[in-house]
Formats: C-alpha cells, sequence, structure tokens
C-alpha cells in the first residue's frame, strides 16, 4: 500500500488518475503548509474541488496538510505561517476532513504549540465528530504527545508516525523520548520520501529503530 500525498490543487488530478490505474495506491488530496500561499481563503473553488476528489475517491485521505514555520518561501523569503497564509488554509481544510470523515494527515513542523491550543479549541465543541488524525514524521516533545492525547474527544482519535529520512537525521534524547511516549496502538511509521525506489529501506531501517528502542 502507497499513500500518495498532494501538495497543491494541481497535483490532485495526477494523484486521483494514479490511485484508478494502481489498486494499491490511495490517494491524499490537500493543500501542503508550503503551499498555502498559492490559494486565497476565501475562493470556494479550491474548495469545491477538494471536496469533489474526497467523495469521489471512498478510500482518499485529507493531506497533507498542516503548519510550518520553518519553511521559507525561495523567491520572497517569507514564511507563509509568519504572515498568516497558513492557518487559514489548514483550518478550512480541517473542517473539510472533519465534514467528509476523511483521515487526516498533518505536517508540523515547529508550530506544535498553535496546533495544539487549535485542537484544544475544536476539542471543545460537542457537535464535532473527528476522523483518524495523523501527525507525521512527528518531531515535537513526549510532553506533547501526553498533552495532545489527553484533550477530550480528539486525543482518542491521533496518531503520530516516524521516518528515517526526518526522524533519524539525528538520534537525539528528545526523539527517544518522543517514540517511548505514543501508545503501542497509536503508533506507525512512515517513508516520507518522494521518490519511488527508496520506500522500503526506508522503512525497514525507522522500524528497525523503533522495535530496538522499545524492545520490541
Amino acid at each position: 500500500l502507497v499513500c500518495l500525498c498532494s501538495v497543491s490543487p494541481i497535483e490532485w488530478e495526477g494523484v486521483f488518475e494514479l490511485s484508478q490505474r494502481y489498486p494499491n495506491v490511495k490517494p491524499c488530496f490537500g493543500i501542503h503548509p508550503w503551499n498555502a500561499h498559492e490559494v486565497d481563503p476565501s475562493d470556494e473553488n479550491w474548495k469545491q474541488q477538494l471536496k469533489q476528489y474526497l467523495i469521489h475517491c471512498p478510500n482518499s485521505l485529507l493531506g497533507e496538510v498542516g503548519l510550518d514555520k520553518a519553511w521559507k518561501n525561495r523567491v520572497t523569503g517569507t514564511n507563509s505561517f509568519q504572515t498568516g497564509q497558513q492557518q487559514p488554509i489548514f483550518e478550512i481544510q480541517f473542517e473539510i476532513g472533519c465534514e467528509l470523515n476523511k483521515p487526516i494527515n498533518i505536517h508540523c513542523v515547529q508550530a506544535h504549540g498553535w496546533l495544539f491550543d487549535f485542537f484544544r479549541k475544536v476539542s471543545t465543541d460537542k457537535k464535532r465528530t473527528f476522523p483518524p488524525i495523523l501527525l507525521h514524521s512527528f518531531t515535537g516533545s513526549a510532553d506533547m504527545i501526553t498533552g495532545l492525547l489527553r484533550l477530550p474527544r480528539i486525543g482518542s482519535k491521533l496518531y503520530f508516525s516516524f521516518s528515517e529520512v526526518i526522524n533519524l537525521r539525528t538520534h537525539s534524547k528528545k526523539l527517544n523520548a518522543a517514540v517511548l511516549a505514543v501508545p503501542r496502538d497509536r503508533l506507525l511509521i512512515e517513508s516520507d520520501h518522494n521518490v519511488c525506489g527508496f520506500q522500503h529501506t526506508c522503512m525497514v531501517n525507522i522500524l528497525k529503530f523503533i522495535c530496538s528502542l522499545r524492545n520490541w
């Protein structure tokens, strides 16, 4: 099984076509925080298009969406989190994921505090239901994991995944503590690779690391 994530509307049709051609491809439709500046929060066209792809593909996910304080636009040198562009695009997509009950794949870099506050706010809405939510290639702390899992209603929907590409760049005590803090039934692995051919090796390496750390 391959979860094929898109990062902007121009990729949605290609992801859709590949998912129709190959049964083992699970399509993921969304706007990555790096591409949040490409769309207007008030434009209904991309929102309706996103909904249509998600509805048309019953096995689809919403993603990759999220927040990134570290990324900078190569042309302008600005960060779209600091300029306030990422947050409304993420919130709109999150609402769509909840509305359609689609699992949500979230990218979060150096913005875990904002995300925690957002989750805490939406968790107070007792009329809202939440789909499964994945924090992929998670780089937050063990304390953040504990706090997120304790949130009412939404905490039971959270999953955390780790990858060789992102998480094993450095073998830090912070990473070790985070991996150990995730309950067994909420722990996932991924390749987080954008080039075909490396997924198997990446998955094996992160699996070996986690199994060794947790004495499995």
